[in-house]
């Protein structure tokens, strides 16, 4: 039965699918597609949810493309974050993972959506342009911040950086209880930080690179955030 089903929706909605794949993998649209009925589309027929939608074809088109950008975001993130990190980390006064988090979710995001970044091309000098575009625009806000009042300290880390600013929580009860949802090695890079252990400190007590520690921090993050929002 399931085949059966798999089979009339795969008839159905190839040509819709494909045409978005494409959009966003010109040279692979065709294994994209079959990833987004095998991973996204068959699930959802098999467990009736498609079936329940009063516009499968407006249902198929918005999981084509959530599938596409999501996808792309985590190549475009994974290949460039180091070359975004280390540009952040040569500004003072910022912190290169809210820097690099802003990168990334700001404009790195928004422009996948606009069908930017598409097939295999070398956006490395594109996503350093942006990077320092973002960093400067950091750098400038956080030297105003200092001129207008000098009693708080730019080079300080705090739980209120380590989050985004827009969460309003009660950090003391709150971040404990997020912190318990992440993995064990989340949870303890995330304490190792908040307790002012360098990168480099954090890699060799968990015997792995900077660049993992910083990226695993990076994650954490955002699954903080979205458990705290």
């Amino acid at each position: 039965m399931y085949e059966a089903n798999h089979e009339k929706k795969f008839n159905d909605y190839f040509e819709t699918v494909y045409s978005i794949a494409a959009e966003y993998y010109p040279k692979k649209a065709d294994v994209v597609t079959i990833e987004i009925f095998n991973k996204k589309i068959f699930p959802k027929v098999d467990n009736g949810i498609l079936e329940q939608q009063k516009d499968e074809m407006a249902f198929i088109v918005k999981t084509a493309i959530s599938y596409c950008v999501n996808r792309r975001f985590e190549e475009i993130y994974d290949h460039y974050f180091l070359l975004v990190y280390g540009i952040a980390e040569r500004y003072h006064f910022i912190n290169p993972d809210d820097a690099t988090q802003q990168v990334f979710e700001k404009k790195v995001l928004p422009a996948i959506k606009r069908k930017k970044f598409v097939g295999d091309d070398d956006y490395a000098k594109l996503i350093a342009t942006i990077a320092r575009r973002v960093c400067n625009t950091i750098y400038n806000r956080k030297k105003r911040r200092q001129s207008a009042s000098l009693e708080e300290s730019e080079y300080s880390f705090s739980v209120s950086e380590l989050i985004d600013p827009s969460v309003k929580i009660d950090l003391m009860i709150d971040l404990g209880r997020a912190l318990e949802q992440l993995s064990r090695r989340q949870c303890l890079i995330m304490v190792m930080t908040i307790e002012g252990y360098g990168d480099d400190e954090i890699a060799k007590e968990l015997g792995c690179s900077v660049s993992a520690i910083r990226q695993a921090r990076y994650r954490a993050r955002q699954k903080l955030k979205k458990i705290l929002s």
